[in-house]
């Protein structure tokens, strides 16, 4: 269940993706939060990371805090 505008809960958006051929990215003095549910019609649903980097992107992230997800804050799938 969804949380509200004033009952955040973990899990109330997704994720920012980093995917390749994208270019100069940078993330700096965020803070994330209540990220973390994905649901895909093909898989189901379930947790996913607040950040995922995939395929050679290289972003900066400077002074990022990810709290109150529903997951874990960062995952390197490949690069």
């Amino acid at each position: 269940m969804p949380g509200s505008a004033s009952v955040p809960r973990s899990g109330d958006w997704e994720a920012l993706y980093f995917s390749s051929g994208a270019s100069a990215s940078v993330l700096e003095n965020v803070e994330l939060r209540y990220a973390g549910d994905f649901c895909a019609h093909a898989s189901g649903c379930g947790s996913i990371e607040t950040i995922q980097i995939t395929g050679g992107n290289s972003p900066t992230l400077t002074d990022v805090l990810i709290r109150d997800a529903q997951s874990t804050g960062v995952r390197i799938l490949s690069g």
